[in-house]
């Protein structure tokens, strides 16, 4: 059938199919109006050869009603299913900004470091999707689409899964998830696990960066058999991303990261790498794809034939002109010229008088988008035509401002026609992340994650705690959590412990209570101890840290303490006359205090014996003959 069979008609009295936006295997993806509530939805209508089996269509419901309950910023969100006769379809988030492969397929290569945002939404994703017990098995450049805010959700969750569930083929025989960017284990038909999917990314980002998917041959086959034979070999110019993207290329499941250890390995190489560009985004649908209609919200309908039948129709003011009749004379006779002449004018004046007295006045309607709703009343009030306001949150857009309208811009609308606008009630929704207690980095990745702003930063110490640790945020969620993207969120980081100030004068003061004062303000104390001839044991000699010094909570103040005099061996003396043994013995700190025997006679012996060790001070005791 045509690919735009389907455009103009309303499925379920609720979602008309605007324009065709994508076509694969096993469906057709329309640009639809759903008319409820007015808003543009992606609707992906299955091809009927997939609709007709009933195993596939039992999966295909299962595998939407349960992807819909996943809820992530990178994941698409399905919002409705169902069934018409023959037509079975899935409601989808439109992202109007396009697919990876789109701009791939526009000549488009990304740096590095637009590669890196895609991996880290991607692996996001893939992570939150693989705890909720899904794999994917189909990750490909088609399947990762872009918002208009360039952020990526991962598309056709429960798709690749409910094929092969219910065994069925692609039309051209073609293996489960696409041959280009299957894994290892999926090329052997093994069972797989959400590292299938890592591996999948991991061609996407080369593929991203070159324009080309490794190992890629010419056949389903071989590139099937070349994938099953090496790990991944990564092109240079990934640049920093050579090594996560080469582990998660791994051949065996078991040596590669998870997709929340990609993240982490992908955080890891971004360091020293340039701010990435915007993603030159391509878009979902031309403009000249789009159903031309100047109500978007109403169903197509046969054109329905005027009761009137209007004959050479004046262009100006509609009314039928007679034409002169034919006859037989060569020439018309004067008279009868002359009458149906006027009967002509008659006519024609008189319907241009019922048209002047009976019709009503209309006006082009001007454009109001991006103007608050206060001035695009006033400027279209003065046509008096009646203005219906449907309020909705959309990011990116204005409080109290109008984003889109209806009719068109340049639409003739008559006096006391309706003019529908849309307007803002400012951004979308989002749960506020739990951030307090992580470090920094983390809080602000959390909040960036959902579309929040890390806003000002207060860096109060704390002695409990740790440095860079958020204590505190400064935000307002509704009664439900949930607070509008944009929003700035002020933090309170933990600046760690107030510094400590040594106390003066601590030198001179005895160990213990040198020992206690540092202890006291959380400081931790190293001694070393010294001999010191002029300074008592335990005598606090200096610090490490100079009086009034700042220092971290938890710093080492090294002391040093004397251990008093050092001991000295006593001199030996012996054959000394009892004079020149009393000045040596001197001069070692040792004086004499007595003679034993006569002073005129050498010294014989000390009492202590030479070479004791004895503290200076210590009294020696000489002996001579008598």
């Amino acid at each position: 059938s045509s690919p735009n069979d389907l455009v103009g008609h309303v499925l379920d009295s609720r979602y008309r199919l605007i324009g065709m936006i994508g076509r694969g295997a096993t469906a057709r993806v329309y640009l639809a109006e759903d008319q409820q509530l007015q808003r543009r939805v992606a609707v992906k209508v299955l091809h009927p050869q997939a609709a007709s089996d009933a195993k596939f269509l039992k999966r295909f419901r299962a595998e939407a009603l349960a992807a819909a309950s996943l809820n992530h910023p990178n994941i698409m969100h399905v919002y409705d299913s169902g069934t018409i006769g023959e037509i079975s379809y899935l409601v989808c988030e439109y992202l109007d900004g396009g697919s990876l492969r789109a701009m791939i397929d526009a000549g488009h290569r990304l740096t590095p470091s637009q590669a890196l945002v895609i991996g880290l939404e991607a692996a996001r994703g893939l992570e939150y999707a693989h705890g909720q017990g899904f794999v994917h098995r189909d990750i490909k450049s088609a399947n990762l689409l872009f918002g208009p805010d360039g952020r990526l959700r991962i598309a056709d969750f429960g798709l690749a899964r409910a094929i092969a569930e219910a065994a069925w083929t692609e039309p051209d025989g073609m293996l489960i998830g696409t041959a280009r960017y299957a894994s290892p284990e999926q090329a052997r038909g093994r069972a797989v696990d959400g590292k299938a999917d890592v591996y999948s990314l991991a061609l996407v980002l080369c593929e991203a960066v070159t324009g080309e998917v490794p190992f890629t041959a010419d056949t389903t086959t071989a590139t099937l058999m070349a994938r099953c034979q090496s790990d991944l070999s990564v092109p240079d110019a990934l640049g920093r991303l050579v090594g996560p993207v080469s582990r998660a290329g791994r051949l065996e499941p078991s040596e590669r990261p998870d997709a929340g250890e990609l993240e982490i390995a992908l955080l890891a190489s971004a360091e020293d790498m340039a701010r990435p560009a915007p993603l030159p985004l391509v878009g979902a649908i031309a403009e000249n794809e789009i159903l031309a209609d100047t109500d978007p919200l109403l169903p197509a309908e046969e054109p329905v034939e005027s009761a009137l039948t209007v004959v050479d129709s004046d262009p100006i003011i509609g009314v039928e002109a007679v034409p002169e009749p034919i006859v037989d004379e060569p020439r018309p006779r004067r008279g009868r010229g002359l009458l149906i002449g006027l009967l002509v004018v008659a006519l024609l004046a008189g319907g241009l008088a019922v048209f002047v007295l009976t019709r009503v006045p209309t006006k082009s309607m001007p454009s109001v988008v991006s103007l608050s709703l206060a001035d695009a009343k006033s400027r279209l009030d003065v046509n008096r035509w009646k203005i219906s306001v449907q309020n909705i949150r959309k990011t990116g857009t204005v409080a109290d401002h109008v984003i889109s309208q209806d009719p068109a811009v340049g639409t003739e609308l008559k006096r006391g026609a309706e003019v529908r606008l849309v307007v803002s009630l400012g951004n979308e929704l989002v749960a506020l992340p739990t951030v307090i207690g992580l470090d920094e980095a983390k809080a602000v990745e959390a909040l960036t994650a959902v579309g929040l702003i890390a806003g000002d930063v207060a860096r109060p110490n704390d002695e409990k705690a740790p440095i860079g640790q958020v204590m505190k945020i400064d935000a307002t969620p509704d009664s439900s959590g949930l607070i509008a993207q944009g929003t700035s969120i002020a933090l309170t980081i933990s600046a760690g412990p107030a510094p400590r100030t040594v106390p003066p004068q601590l030198a001179g003061q005895d160990v213990d209570a040198v020992v206690a004062a540092l202890k006291g303000i959380q400081l931790d104390v190293k001694k070393t101890e010294v001999f010191s001839a002029d300074q008592l044991a335990g005598t606090v000699l200096s610090l490490s840290q100079p009086d009034n010094a700042v220092v971290p909570r938890g710093t080492v103040v090294e002391i040093t303490v004397s251990k008093g005099p050092e001991p000295k061996p006593v001199p030996d003396v012996s054959g000394k006359s009892v004079a020149d043994a009393t000045t040596i013995l001197g001069q070692s700190g040792f004086p004499v205090a007595n003679v034993d025997g006569s002073p005129a006679n050498p010294v014989i012996a000390t009492d202590p014996v030479a070479g004791e060790v004895h503290l200076p001070g210590t009294s020696i005791r000489l002996f001579t003959k008598k």
